[in-house]
């Protein structure tokens, strides 16, 4: 057994602790380290030959006496291994710490990438009354509404009225009217491949302006910039063709 060994095994035992513990005060006689444990002679004979095995303590007979002092430099020699096995875990546990607390911070940006949504804004001055233009816009027979010239369609413009199209390339819409304030507001769900299966919320707000309507789309709710590129192209698209409708009525 090596000595690091000797001096793990020596000082494993509560008694052994105990005797160095006595003699760290100061050298001692057989006598006295042994009147302080309920036990043996002999029992304390063979813990104190472990620990002068192992160099914790040494013996010297002075005449019919025998003095046991402590050697503390055995235990320093441990503590120097202990503290470098220490160092050694504290690293890896930092390490390790640093780990999580980076992952930790790239979830965190993930998820608050994840979450982040983006608004689209889509305005313009129809020459029409509110009134005028609120209804036209909930009317399908009308080129420049989301709901003309689909391949199907369903609208129930009414609060919790469902609405539904299939664009003439195939691609599904679908949501629900949350509210209908005419002639000054229509709020309804969006959901499509295109916001990734997605609530979005379309708003669309009628003001007087002059003797026209300020018409002011805003699409919130929509998943990433490229979808918000895709859906502000397509509401100006839509926004285009409304306009006209009532530029070459006048």
């Amino acid at each position: 057994m090596d000595p690091l060994s000797d001096v793990l095994t020596a000082i494993s035992h509560p008694t052994r602790r105990a005797i160095i513990g006595q003699l760290a005060n100061g050298p001692a006689r057989f006598l006295d380290v042994a009147k302080l444990f309920d036990t043996a002679l002999n029992a304390v004979t063979k813990h104190l030959k472990l620990l002068e095995r192992a160099g914790l303590i040494e013996r010297r007979k002075q005449g019919r006496e025998v003095s046991i002092s402590f050697r503390g430099e055995r235990l320093r020699e441990v503590a120097g291994w202990v503290n470098e096995y220490e160092r050694f875990w504290n690293e890896r546990l930092d390490q390790f710490e640093r780990y999580f607390e980076d992952r930790k911070e790239k979830v965190k940006e993930m998820t608050t990438a994840s979450t982040r949504t983006v608004e689209v804004k889509v305005e313009r001055t129809i020459p029409a009354p509110p009134s005028e233009v609120f209804d036209a816009w909930l009317d399908p027979k009308i080129p420049g509404t989301p709901w003309h010239e689909n391949n199907k369609l369903i609208v129930n413009a009414k609060v919790d009225g469902l609405w539904y199209w299939l664009s003439s390339g195939g691609t599904p819409h679908y949501g629900r009217f949350v509210e209908i304030d005419r002639p000054g507001r229509i709020r309804h769900s969006w959901m499509s491949p295109n916001t990734l299966g997605e609530e979005s919320m379309v708003a669309v707000t009628f003001q007087k302006k002059g003797e026209g309507t300020l018409m002011i789309l805003r699409h919130s709710g929509l998943p990433n910039d490229d979808m918000a590129k895709a859906h502000d192209k397509g509401w100006n698209s839509i926004f285009d063709r409304f306009e006209s409708i009532f530029v070459r009525g006048k």
